[in-house]
Order: C-alpha cells, then sequence, then structure tokens
C-alpha cells in the first residue's frame, strides 16, 4: 500500500463524511479529487474510482448541479461496464436518464433508461422494470410536445406505460426520483 494509495483513500474517506453530513459541495469536490487521483495511478483499482465518481454524481445531483452530475455519472458508467458490474451500471443509467430528463435532453434520458431498462430485464426486477417503463412513457410523452413525430413518439409512450401498468406499477405519491 502506497503512500499515494493511502492519500487517495484517505480523500475519499473524507469525502464520504461530508456526503454523510450531507455537505454535498464539499463532498462532490473531494470524490472528484480522489477519482482522478485514482486514474493517475499506474495500476488504477476501477471499483475505487467508480465510486468515487458514483457518488460525486449523486453529490451534484444533490446540490442541483446537473451537468456535473452526468459528466461524472458517465464517467462511473464507463467503469461499470470494464468491472462487468451490471446492478451498478443499471442503477447508474437509471440515474442518468433522470439527470437528463431534469436537463430536457429527453432522447438522452430514454436512451439511457432504455439501457438500464435492459439489465433489469435481465435480473427480473419487477420493481425497477416497471418504475422505469414509466418513465420512459413519459419521456415519450414529453417529445410528443416537442417533435412533428407525433404519432410515432405517443405510440411508444402508450407502449412503455403499458409495460408498466403490466408490472402493476403506480405513480400516486409523484415523488421525482432518485
Amino acid at each position: 500500500f502506497s503512500s499515494k494509495q493511502k492519500n487517495i483513500c484517505d480523500l475519499g474517506l473524507a469525502a464520504f463524511k461530508y456526503f454523510e453530513n450531507n455537505d454535498y459541495k464539499k463532498a462532490a469536490k473531494l470524490f472528484v479529487k480522489a477519482g482522478k487521483a485514482e486514474e493517475k495511478m499506474k495500476q488504477i483499482l476501477p471499483y475505487r474510482a467508480l465510486q468515487f465518481y458514483r457518488v460525486a454524481s449523486i453529490s451534484y445531483n444533490r446540490i442541483g448541479n446537473l451537468k456535473k452530475a452526468v459528466v461524472y455519472g458517465e464517467k462511473t458508467t464507463k467503469y461499470a461496464i470494464q468491472l462487468d458490474e451490471r446492478t451498478r451500471l443499471a442503477s447508474n443509467l437509471d440515474d442518468l436518464g433522470y439527470f437528463y430528463s431534469e436537463l430536457g435532453k429527453y432522447r438522452k434520458a430514454i436512451d439511457r433508461k432504455k439501457q438500464a431498462l435492459e439489465i433489469y430485464y435481465e435480473k427480473v426486477d419487477s420493481l425497477n422494470i416497471a418504475s422505469i417503463a414509466h418513465n420512459i412513457g413519459y419521456y415519450y410523452s414529453r417529445l410528443v410536445d416537442e417533435d412533428i413525430l407525433w404519432d410515432e413518439n405517443s405510440g411508444y409512450a402508450a407502449n412503455y406505460y403499458e409495460i408498466s401498468h403490466n408490472y402493476d406499477y403506480w405513480d400516486g405519491f409523484n415523488k421525482k426520483y432518485p
């Protein structure tokens, strides 16, 4: 365990303390610093980089900086794919879909949510299938407002709402995710 590795771990631990105390701005900055330091190592520990960037993305979302949440969410995706961490990848893609939707980038949101949905189908995760299908339906309905492909997008929206319904999804609380 080198001194550089110890410093990276110390940065990560400090960042987690800030995160636990709801100081997401400081947490995000330290997680990014730790992730970048990890990437500069001769032998990168991809799982550590994945964790640092994942929580940086979540932290940036919590302070309302969705552009940075997307940047570090996409970095998380890279490491989750490299490590074949399918559940973490699905969760991260789901979050990215939400971030993109909040930025008004519905096509990107749909793309990321569909990628997550595919993984949840593999895992037979009914709750996430239903929730994500509902979100995709909603995003397609938002495209109906801005596209000339009204028939096509409204049809896609209806299809995904039906999938959601078939998995007993109910959005009665109308809460935002994540």
